[in-house]
C-alpha cells in the first residue's frame, strides 16, 4: 500500500511549518469540500474515530548564561536567546510533528492505518557559575528555570493535543473515489489544525505575560532596570544642557 506523509519541520514553538498553510475560518469549510467539513464536524461532536496513538519524545537541553544579579542574568538570557532559535527568548520549544498514513487502494481509496510522531526539544538557561551566586539570586534563578520549564511543557502539551485532534479528523475522512482526494483532504485537515494550534500558543503566552512579570528574577531585574534609568535621567538632562540637545543614553536589554 502506498503511504502519505504530512510533515511539520523543526521550528520554534508557535510556528510549525507545514507542507501547505491554509487559514481556518467559517467560509473555509465550504471551500474544503464535504469530506473535510464532515471530518471536522465529527471531531467537534466527539464522534470521530479514536485515531492513532501519538509516539512522542521530549528532550530538555540547556544553554549557558552568566551574570551575578537578576538584571545581568536577564541580559545574558536575552542575548543568548538569539542563538537558540528566536531573538528575545529565554526558553524555547522546538517541535517536529510528523503524520504518516497507509492508503488502502480498494474499489475506493481510504486510510488503512496512521501514525503520528512528535519530537520535542526544550531549551532552558543554565548558569555557568550558579554555585557562586548570592543566595537570593540563586533562589530566584532556580525559580525562574522551574517557571520556564513548566511554561514550555504546556506548549508541548498543546502541540500534542493538536496532533491528536488532527489525526482523529483525518481518520474520520472516510473513503473517496481516488487517493489524490484523500491526500489533499488529509493535508488540509492537518494544516488547519496547525493554524489553530498557533492561535492557542499565542493566547497562552498572552495570558502568561502578567504572571511571568511576577516571577522573582524578572521582577527584580525590571526593578533594577527602572532604578538604573531613573539614576541616568538627571545626567541625560545635564548632557543635553551642555550639548544643546537631548541624547539620553539608556542601555536596553536583549539587544
Amino acid at each position: 500500500m502506498p503511504s502519505i506523509t504530512a510533515l511539520g519541520r523543526f521550528a520554534p514553538r508557535r510556528k510549525i511549518i507545514p507542507v501547505r498553510r491554509v487559514k481556518l475560518h467559517d467560509g473555509w469549510y465550504k471551500r474544503a469540500g464535504p469530506i473535510f467539513a464532515a471530518a471536522i464536524a465529527a471531531v467537534l461532536a466527539g464522534t470521530a474515530p479514536a485515531g492513532a496513538e501519538v509516539v512522542t519524545t521530549t528532550k530538555v537541553t540547556s544553554y549557558p548564561v552568566s551574570g551575578t544579579t537578576p538584571l545581568t542574568i536577564l541580559h545574558s538570557m536575552l542575548k543568548r536567546g538569539r542563538r537558540i532559535g528566536h531573538a528575545g527568548s529565554m526558553a524555547i520549544t522546538h517541535a517536529r510533528l510528523r503524520y504518516d498514513a497507509e492508503l488502502d487502494r480498494g474499489p475506493r481509496c481510504s486510510i488503512a492505518s496512521s501514525k503520528v510522531t512528535a519530537n520535542f526539544t526544550i531549551s532552558l538557561p543554565r548558569h555557568t557559575s550558579e554555585a557562586t551566586l548570592p543566595a537570593r539570586t540563586k533562589k530566584a534563578f532556580r525559580a525562574f528555570r522551574k517557571h520556564a520549564r513548566r511554561h514550555e511543557l504546556y506548549h508541548r502539551d498543546v502541540y500534542l493535543k493538536c496532533a491528536r485532534r488532527a489525526d482523529r479528523a483525518i481518520a474520520g475522512l472516510g473513503d473517496a473515489a481516488n487517493c489524490r482526494t484523500i491526500i489533499r483532504a488529509a493535508k488540509k485537515v492537518w494544516d488547519a489544525e496547525m493554524d489553530r494550534c498557533s492561535a492557542l500558543h499565542a493566547a497562552y503566552d498572552a495570558r502568561e505575560t502578567a504572571r511571568s512579570a511576577k516571577v522573582p528574577l524578572l521582577r527584580e531585574a525590571m526593578a533594577a532596570l527602572a532604578a538604573q534609568r531613573k539614576r541616568r535621567a538627571p545626567r541625560a538632562k545635564t548632557q543635553a544642557g551642555h550639548a544643546g540637545g537631548v541624547w539620553p543614553r539608556t542601555e536596553g536589554i536583549g539587544r
